[in-house]
């Protein structure tokens, strides 16, 4: 299991790599569960961190970042 203050750095760098994630995704990368990972993931998407377009998630746009268009 990721601890809690790296999980961040561990599910950004992965989408910074691969575009998006599904829940699934990022649970074999932090090594839990389906429904931990999905309060995880719920929590970052409410902090501004990532959206959520329907089962995917992607980066926020941060600041400093290009939109995309």
């Amino acid at each position: 299991m990721v601890p809690e203050e790296k999980q961040w750095e561990v599910i950004s760098a992965y989408l910074q790599e691969a575009g998006f994630a599904y829940c699934q995704d990022v649970a074999e990368l932090l090594h839990v569960g389906k429904r931990k990972t999905a309060g995880i993931l719920r929590r970052m998407v409410r902090d501004g961190r990532l959206l959520q377009f329907e089962k995917r998630y992607y980066l926020a746009k941060q600041p400093g970042q290009k939109q995309i268009q």
